[in-house]
C-alpha cells in the first residue's frame, strides 16, 4: 500500500535566513524519524553535507537514490500548483504538495516532481539519511 511509503509532517514556518533554511529542516527530520522509525546510525550526518536547496521549474527527470540513503525527505518551501509523481509496485501515483510540508519517501521509491506553472521556480530543501538496517516504521509495524 502507498501510504505506508509516503509520509508527510506539517511544519511551521520558515521565515529566516535562507542559509538556515537546511538546518531547520534537519532538525525536523531528526525530531520526526525518532518517533515514527527505529532504526541504526553509525556516521555522522551533517546537515551541510546530506542536504540542499533544490531549485527548478516546470518538472523534473524521474531520481533514483540508492546507493547513498535510506531515507529521501524533501520539504516544500516555495511551491505552486507541484505534483509530486512516485512509482510504486508498477504504478505511478501522483500527489498534490502543499507548501511547509516535510515528506519522506524509501530510496528505492524513484520520484519526480512536475508544475504546470512554467512561470514560478519551486523551491524545495532536500535531504538524505543513511541506515545500517532497514527502519522499523513503529505505526504500521513494517519494515521499510
Amino acid at each position: 500500500m502507498i501510504s505506508n511509503y509516503l509520509i508527510r509532517w506539517k511544519l511551521k514556518e520558515f521565515k529566516q535566513d535562507e542559509k538556515l533554511l537546511r538546518l531547520f529542516v534537519f532538525k525536523n527530520i531528526a525530531n520526526c524519524l525518532k518517533h515514527d522509525f527505529d532504526f541504526k546510525i553509525e556516521d555522522t550526518h551533517d546537515y551541510e553535507d546530506c542536504s540542499s536547496i533544490y531549485k527548478f521549474t516546470n518538472k523534473t527527470d524521474f531520481m533514483l537514490f540508492p546507493n547513498d540513503r535510506t531515507f529521501n525527505f524533501f520539504y516544500t518551501h516555495d511551491i505552486k500548483d507541484l505534483k509530486l509523481h512516485v512509482i510504486y509496485s508498477n504504478k505511478t501515483y501522483f500527489f498534490k504538495l502543499e507548501e511547509k510540508y516535510l515528506h519522506c519517501i524509501p530510496y528505492w521509491m524513484p520520484f519526480m516532481y512536475e508544475s504546470k506553472n512554467k512561470d514560478h521556480q519551486q523551491k524545495i530543501v532536500t535531504a538524505k539519511i543513511l541506515t545500517t538496517d532497514r527502519p522499523f516504521f513503529k505505526s504500521k509495524e513494517i519494515y521499510w
